[in-house]
């Protein structure tokens, strides 16, 4: 996220955070994963030239792509790392 943000006019991370929860839905006996992606970044004074235009809806699209594939990326690594806890509790 950091790289895109960068890339979109903005200068410095100040915090970017991963939450990480497991949900349970006891009537469906079900466990969800969902993982919230927090940042906070100092923007440029220039940042609404730099997106200004067509281009604006392009970089938009371009950072929610890149964004939902770290999201899923997270989501696989947290499946992981269930699965490998279930291995070590069967041990």
């Amino acid at each position: 996220m950091e790289k895109l943000f960068k890339e979109a006019g903005f200068e410095e991370v100040i915090e970017n955070t991963n939450h990480y929860r497991l949900i349970k839905n006891r009537k469906r006996d079900l466990e969800m994963y969902r993982v919230w992606v927090q940042a906070k970044f100092r923007k440029t004074k220039n940042v609404d030239v730099l997106m200004a235009g067509s281009s604006k809806e392009y970089e938009y699209e371009k950072f929610l792509k890149a964004n939902k594939q770290t999201v899923d990326q997270l989501i696989e690594e947290t499946h992981k790392k269930k699965e490998e806890r279930k291995e070590e509790e069967k041990e």
